[in-house]
């Protein structure tokens, strides 16, 4: 198995995360919460396989964005969230790709 994320995909996320901020239908909300979770269990199966420390951030991220039991939050709560998680998976992307394991 690939032991990282594709940088295609996290840079999707991290488009996809910024979007968010502007007003956008509810069914793109519904997809960002569905990638950024998959995205986010993808993370932190790497990360714990691999070692580093950032496995439950990822596992964190995952049950705040997932799709099935959803976090009701208003949408001045949620932009920041957006921004720092855009923010944690550049920082997450080159983390994972300069560790040696």
């Amino acid at each position: 198995m690939n032991n990282t994320i594709p940088k295609s995909l996290i840079l999707l996320t991290v488009v996809m995360l910024f979007l968010a901020i502007a007003p956008m239908p509810y069914g793109y909300y519904s997809l960002l919460r569905t990638i950024v979770t998959g995205v986010s269990i993808f993370g932190a199966l790497i990360c714990h396989e691999k070692a580093i420390n950032l496995t439950y951030v990822f596992v964190g991220i995952a049950i705040a964005f997932n799709p099935f039991l959803k976090i009701e939050l208003t949408r001045e709560i949620w932009i920041p969230i957006d921004i720092a998680t855009a923010i944690f998976f550049l920082y997450a992307k080159h983390s994972i790709t300069s560790s040696k394991n």
